[in-house]
């Protein structure tokens, strides 16, 4: 038995495959390893995704949104990277990261962040490497096998599939709308998992 509300029903996340890790496993990331599968496949605590989400959206609330900055090099972590800092302000850096964004003020692209969010710490390294050298703390969402020495606040989850990383942002933008007193309540929140989606074009598929 759950012993905390989960955001969403059991079957609602399992159906977004948000609890499914990979074969490996990290020592930052054992914590949040409830089980695995026969296929090798590591599984994830829902209701430690569901906690951790909402301890992030309380970080995340305390902060100007000029000074956050969402970071995603995977492509499918692109579209719902776009639409949750839409609707909050937060600036984003998605495909390849330029060396030198949080660090060199003599670059086109500079930016001085006060708080950085990782889609994946492997991928996202550069970002990680530059926030922990201006001493930013930085949110990561995390999979089984992701370093985690240089993130300060981790929600595990499965961040490589289409239908997770939509649910994640999903789940992180509609508790942050309800703690920022933008809507009143759950219900009032009309975005979809959908809306959030990366839509895989003919050029994208090899």
């Amino acid at each position: 038995m759950m012993s905390k509300e989960l955001l969403l029903s059991p079957e609602e996340f399992l159906k977004s495959g948000i609890h499914i890790g990979t074969k490996y496993r990290s020592n930052g990331m054992n914590r949040f390893i409830y089980s695995n599968k026969r296929d090798g496949l590591k599984v994830l605590s829902i209701e430690d995704i569901s906690e951790r989400v909402k301890l992030a959206v309380n970080i995340l609330k305390d902060y100007d949104a000029d000074k956050v900055v969402v970071v995603g090099r995977r492509i499918y972590a692109t579209k719902p990277i776009q639409v949750f800092a839409g609707i909050f302000g937060f600036k984003v850096k998605i495909g390849r990261f330029i060396p030198g964004s949080f660090t060199n003020t003599t670059i086109k692209d500079f930016i001085e962040p006060q708080l950085v969010f990782v889609a994946e710490p492997d991928l996202d390294y550069q970002a990680v490497k530059e926030a922990k050298e201006i001493k930013v703390p930085t949110i990561a969402l995390c999979t089984t096998q992701n370093r985690t020495e240089y993130i300060d606040f981790i929600i595990p989850c499965n961040n490589r599939g289409r239908k997770s990383l939509a649910t994640v942002y999903w789940l992180l933008a509609r508790e942050l709308m309800l703690v920022k007193g933008m809507i009143k309540s759950r219900t009032d929140f009309k975005k979809k998992v959908e809306d959030f989606e990366y839509k895989q074009g003919k050029e994208d598929r090899q």
